[in-house]
């Protein structure tokens, strides 16, 4: 035999034998059982030798001889063996949610085999206690069997086969707990009981690792410098009929991909019509830098990004999903999300629009406003002071004009209001374009439900500002939406 790793268990039978050629036959044949041993294994080799050719009855044989090919080697093939995996090795869930994952067994010379398999719930990162979590449920075609989350590590076992899967459930508590960073926990693939017999192993990936969001609720007033009437009046409302049902910000530059519908803004219920109270759209973000590095050092965070109504008194309204259709659809304590921020940061917050240069806060966010996150821009200047603010009296405005969306006020806008309009006055229900977006409602910067001159001489007023200077949109990625 060649190959260190045959021996005589990798056969059924013996490895020795005789074979005698009756006078007038010139071959005969043998056979050796190759034994399934259960062992992963990589390929073995051995060989098969001829020797002690005698004459049957001639006590000394020397004129017999063996010639070339008294000798064979052979491989035996190592076998496939069946993996047992999680089907995905990652996930992100906000508290409260639910993640669940499936184990399979899948491939392998082995057959449709049974196997036990023994998990195990950890934590992987962050301050995660059993609080944070509230039971782990498994299921496979025996039953279902939950367990509460008293103590790390929570066990359980399962009976697979490559026609029967099974899952595993973690259910994450919504603990309350204000600006709680990151927290990971895993559930792995521990043992897998009888599996070398039945052609079986724990393969890749044996764990699944899953980061808890925290739900940050963001508090944040503007003014829009195109709607701004004043201090006592707020903003003007004219365009809440014609606000479409779905957040405008799933395109470029913004990305925000969300499914995230409302019933019609006139069904909104907010003590009076809503008509008489929102503004438009807003898209509030969160960003996040080490602690005292300051805002130009700020990045955006996995999942901190949430859709809002601005009113007229310059709140972001939050959108409450779970609402009855035409009652509270809004929550007036801010936008909520799900956002991935390591704990300690110093966290800051932006508000885009769609035809106005975004803002982004000069200092941490605080938590004195009753929300996570607070930023009122109505009195106080953006980062750095920059220009995306103009001064009304002691009110500070975001900088309308950016039509084309390309993160700065130009005569690009100028020239992209003339190509939609044809060089004369727009109403909106002179539709310039069938595309999702309502182009004209864009492009109204002053909220008057018209494209008339008023438009063109705001942006010739905020001619060569840029939201290079406080956010910049290169940092807007669809990457960090999804």
């Amino acid at each position: 035999m060649v190959g260190g790793a045959v021996d005589a268990r990798d056969f059924a039978g013996t490895s020795r034998g005789r074979v005698v050629l009756a006078p007038g036959v010139s071959s005969a044949s043998f056979s050796l059982e190759v034994a399934r041993d259960g062992i992963a294994e990589l390929d073995e080799v051995f060989r098969v030798s001829l020797r002690d050719a005698r004459l049957e009855g001639v006590p000394d044989s020397a004129d017999v001889s063996l010639g070339v090919g008294a000798a064979v080697q052979t491989t035996i093939a190592a076998n496939e063996f069946g993996q047992v995996t999680v089907a995905a090795s990652s996930a992100a869930v906000a508290e409260g949610a639910t993640a669940t994952f499936t184990l399979r067994l899948s491939g392998g010379d082995g057959g449709d085999v049974d196997v036990d398999v023994e998990f195990a719930l950890v934590p992987a990162f962050g301050e995660l206690t059993p609080a944070d979590l509230e039971s782990m449920t498994w299921s496979d075609r025996d039953g279902v069997e939950t367990t509460r989350v008293a103590a790390f590590p929570v066990t359980g076992s399962v009976t697979l086969s490559t026609t029967d899967r099974a899952t595993v459930s973690v259910g994450v508590a919504a603990d309350g707990v204000s600006r709680e960073g990151v927290e990971r926990f895993a559930v792995r693939l521990t043992r897998c009981l009888d599996c070398g017999v039945r052609l079986v192993e724990i393969g890749v990936p044996s764990s699944a690792q899953v980061t808890i969001s925290p739900l940050f609720t963001v508090s944040a007033q503007v003014w829009l410098q195109g709607a701004y009437i004043g201090e006592s009046s707020g903003m003007k409302t004219t365009l809440a009929g014609a606000l479409p049902k779905r957040q405008p910000y799933g395109a470029a530059p913004w990305h925000y991909r969300t499914t995230t519908t409302v019933p019609h803004v006139e069904d909104f219920e907010l003590g009076r019509k809503v008509t008489e109270t929102i503004v438009d759209w807003v898209l509030v973000e969160l960003r996040a830098s080490p602690p005292g590095a300051g805002a130009e050092a700020a990045v955006p965070v996995k999942g901190g990004f949430a859709a809002g109504l601005l009113l007229a008194d310059g709140r972001i309204a939050g959108i409450n999903e779970g609402a009855p259709t035409a009652t509270m659809a809004l929550s007036l304590g801010g936008v909520r999300m799900a956002a991935e921020i390591v704990s300690g940061s110093d966290v800051y917050v932006l508000v885009h629009h769609r035809n106005h240069l975004p803002v982004m806060s000069a200092v941490p966010a605080s938590s004195g406003c009753g929300a996570d996150y607070c930023a009122d821009f109505r009195s106080v200047p953006s980062y750095a002071g920059c220009a995306q603010l103009r001064r009304a009296g002691g009110n500070f405005l975001m900088a309308a004009g950016d039509v084309n969306r390309s993160g700065a006020v130009s005569w690009g806008d100028d020239d992209f209001l003339l190509t939609l309009t044809g060089n004369r006055e727009a109403r909106y229900d002179e539709r310039v374009s069938r595309r999702a977006t309502n182009y004209l409602v864009d492009a109204d910067l002053n909220f008057s439900g018209r494209i008339t001159s008023n438009d063109y001489r705001l942006i010739a007023a905020n001619n060569l500002l840029s939201s290079e200077e406080c956010a910049p949109r290169t940092s807007l990625s669809l990457g960090e939406r999804e």
